[in-house]
């Protein structure tokens, strides 16, 4: 039998109401049955909206294994580190050898000959054109000095010569100089007098400009000079020298220009040379060719007028901001 889904009444045969409704609350069968089933619709998607989506399925990734990894990461650290130290850039290399090599030079200037021959000997080795020169130079150091040992370090030529050879053919002027002078001199000391040796550094300095050579090349030709009676080459070795502020220069061109030597005889040039050279060396004792400047120019004093040494005194103010000499 039919039972009503609202009262939950069970129909009974003698019931008059019509088959599609309830006889005892009077509604429609169908009507409730269906209200009910939205409801129960409804509800489900309801519940099934609040459940909770399940989780992504992950793919199971195994750990990397850092711990054992940083030992590795230490030792490739610490390992670059000593090759940096063994392989140091070429920036720091030349930071590092000029440090050392101003170290030396003030041991030299010092007079610490020791001290900057261990400090200029592995930079030389190195091919240091300035420390061959100054160690060179170390070696011919006339002054006895101590090494330490109870003996005392003497000059020693063969290493002078080689020392200075080796930066000379790199082109470094002073020791082209230097060579020139222990050639043009002659020492006792296994080095015999060459003229023509000294010559030949000396141009090769010359060729630099270097006034030292320059006034030193002047002076051989002076000397070859008294015998062809042919001044104008040591003139004009002079001249270079001169214009670069060579006390000696100065000198023996104002003596040229004081007695028509290789020049055409000026008294004035010659006055205001030799004050120049008289000036420098009263500044500079170090510039010891100028010394018998101030005694020269007193006796060209007493040959020309108070009128020419007041120009000649005007001209060397010229020549000493930058005018160049007068040929």
């Amino acid at each position: 039998m039919t039972t009503c889904p609202k009262c939950e009444y069970r129909r009974k045969p003698t019931d008059d109401a019509p088959d599609w409704q309830c006889p005892r609350c009077g509604v429609a069968y169908n009507k409730v049955m269906a209200t009910n089933g939205n409801a129960r619709l409804q509800a489900g998607v309801n519940h099934n909206s609040n459940r909770k989506a399940p989780p992504a399925p992950t793919m199971e990734v195994n750990a990397f294994p850092w711990k054992l990894l940083l030992p590795l990461v230490i030792l490739v650290a610490v390992g670059f580190g000593i090759w940096k130290v063994k392989h140091p850039s070429t920036a720091t290399i030349a930071n590092e050898q000029a440090a050392q090599f101003a170290e030396a030079k003030r041991d030299f200037d010092n007079n610490n000959m020791h001290s900057a021959m261990k400090l200029f000997a592995p930079l030389a080795e190195q091919g240091n054109a300035k420390a061959q020169y100054y160690l060179g130079r170390t070696y011919s150091i006339s002054i006895h000095f101590s090494v330490g040992n109870g003996k005392d370090l003497v000059p020693d030529y063969d290493k002078v010569i080689y020392w200075l050879e080796k930066a000379a053919k790199q082109g470094d002027a002073p020791a082209q100089v230097e060579l020139g002078k222990l050639y043009e001199r002659g020492i006792v000391h296994g080095i015999d007098k060459d003229p023509a040796k000294a010559k030949s550094w000396y141009e090769m300095a010359a060729a630099q400009n270097d006034r030292q050579s320059q006034f030193r090349l002047g002076v051989m030709q002076e000397e070859s000079a008294k015998v062809q009676f042919d001044y104008k080459l040591a003139a004009n070795w002079y001249r270079l020298a001169a214009n670069q502020g060579s006390a000696g220069a100065l000198l023996n061109l104002g003596k040229f220009y004081a007695e028509g030597k290789g020049v055409e005889q000026n008294g004035v040039t010659a006055y205001a040379l030799l004050t120049l050279a008289d000036e420098k060396f009263t500044k500079h004792i170090d510039e010891g060719e100028g010394f018998w400047a101030s005694s020269l120019k007193e006796s060209l004093a007493k040959k020309i007028s108070a009128e020419e040494q007041g120009k000649g005194l005007s001209l060397a103010a010229a020549i000493a901001n930058g005018a160049s000499i007068p040929e």
